[in-house]
């Protein structure tokens, strides 16, 4: 049985919670799957933290993390710079859009509202 993120979460504040719990730690720590830790694999630190840290299984649903609240969850590793400064790995993608239909809609219309709209 699939358990969705939606339904283990009843407020921001339990998400903030659950991620201040991982301070601290090492992201290996919470790989329950024995994810591929590869610079170059891109997407495990994200799939590790939904499943190790806010236990709730990897999908590709084109909407929002926890739906019930509004809130898209984004993982992104962080590199350190030569002056010790951090910054992060690599971009972050709000939305993988499908140009040919995405072209057909308005905004308000658009997967990336609909992802990000809970109201």
């Amino acid at each position: 049985m699939s358990v969705e993120a939606s339904n283990l979460y009843n407020s921001i504040e339990e998400i903030l919670e659950t991620a201040k719990k991982a301070n601290n730690h090492r992201i290996g720590e919470f790989n329950i799957h024995n994810r591929s830790l590869n610079k170059k694999a891109k997407g495990s630190i994200g799939q590790i933290v939904e499943e190790g840290i806010f236990h709730y299984p990897v999908n590709s649903k084109a909407e929002a993390d926890f739906k019930n609240l509004g809130v898209e969850l984004k993982v992104t590793g962080l590199k350190k710079l030569k002056n010790n400064k951090l910054v992060m790995k690599e971009r972050l993608v709000l939305n993988i859009i499908n140009y040919f239909d995405e072209a057909k809609v308005d905004f308000e219309h658009s997967s990336f509202w609909e992802k990000i709209s809970f109201f």
